[in-house]
């Protein structure tokens, strides 16, 4: 959206008026095309509204982003990497339950050895 914008700009500064009408309706069919995945977005969120945060549940998913991190044949490097250390590892090195610290630490201590960037964040937060 945000490079039919720019393009529209463009063709406004050139004086192309024709090939800002083109963005323009390419701009309103991708907002429409928003609209819908925001709508039915809302729908989705409204069904899954329980969110599970007992030790049970974390350690679950802290042994399966260890494994990720274990068997992962390459070097990743991705906002998901980062997303997942930043929104479910560095909350549950927090955690009071002494093991899902361990499961956390260790999950970090992998995503370390993964990404150098997660490495320098995460001696900021243990």
């Amino acid at each position: 959206m945000n490079v039919a914008r720019e393009e529209i700009e463009a063709c406004v500064t050139k004086q192309n008026f024709d090939g800002a009408q083109r963005a323009k309706n390419r701009l309103d069919e991708l907002d429409g095309i928003m609209i819908g995945f925001t709508e039915k977005l809302k729908h989705f969120t409204q069904e899954v509204r329980f969110e599970k945060n007992d030790d049970f549940t974390l350690i679950k998913c802290l042994s399966i982003v260890c494994e990720l991190f274990q068997e992962s044949p390459f070097k990743l490097n991705c906002d998901r990497l980062h997303s997942l250390v930043d929104n479910l590892v560095i909350p549950a090195v927090k955690n009071e339950s002494e093991i899902v610290r361990h499961v956390a630490v260790r999950a970090l201590g992998l995503a370390c050895l993964v990404n150098l960037y997660l490495a320098e964040i995460g001696r900021a937060h243990v």
